[in-house]
């Protein structure tokens, strides 16, 4: 909103008021001006049995290759060119799935060290665990059981690579994606965040038990 004018600020202030409450109003406030914010820890284990899951459109799942980071950036014009690049430089994997030819949904997965950008820290892995992030789906085809159909191909792929386990975070207020992931099997066994205030800043972490899913 840096170039908005501050009756336009208000205009959509009010909108996300009206729109879903005083509570996640409050919650977008502090965390754009980087208050307070919370990520929710999901994991799936991938030994665990499998549920099936198929897109309501024809799409493939394969991964990004080099020679297509033009399709990449046509995805996500927003994406900086060098980091991407980087990305792919470092072995990390990108899982895009395509709809007539077209990227419509991207995600990606690292190993070793994952850092969380939104909060301004490091979640530990252990060498048997991934960690998946940045996920996004083009807004004309969310609903269409996209993100869960790209989820059970990562996973067998790293199921099949020797890994054990596959961490990601969501917005708790996401329930959109919360809902995409516990559908492939993810359950959350976490809450993290910070408060922050001039130059204090207090992190916190909270584990949750869940049950083990059953199918």
């Amino acid at each position: 909103m840096k170039n908005l004018t501050w009756k336009r600020k208000l205009r959509i202030a009010t909108q996300v008021f009206r729109n879903e409450g005083m509570k996640i109003f409050w919650l977008k406030a502090f965390g754009a001006m980087k208050v307070y914010r919370r990520l929710l820890l999901i994991h799936r284990f991938l030994g665990e049995p499998t549920v099936q899951v198929s897109a309501r459109i024809q799409v493939t799942v394969d991964l990004l290759r080099k020679n297509e980071m033009n399709e990449y950036f046509r995805f996500r014009p927003e994406a900086d060119p060098s980091e991407i690049r980087g990305r792919l430089e470092a072995g990390q994997w990108c899982f895009i799935v395509k709809h007539q030819g077209d990227i419509v949904h991207a995600s990606w997965a690292v190993t070793g060290r994952a850092w969380v950008d939104y909060l301004g820290v490091e979640i530990p892995l252990s060498p048997d665990e991934v960690y998946n992030y940045d996920s996004f789906t083009l807004l004309a085809f969310r609903g269409q059981n996209i993100s869960p159909t790209r989820s059970l191909e990562m996973a067998k792929y790293f199921r099949k690579a020797g890994f054990r386990r596959i961490k990601a975070t969501i917005v708790p207020e996401n329930n959109q994606a919360l809902w995409a992931a516990e559908k492939t099997g993810y359950r959350p066994f976490g809450m993290m965040g910070y408060v922050k205030i001039g130059p204090w800043r207090y992190n916190f972490y909270r584990k949750i038990i869940t049950p083990k899913r059953v199918v």
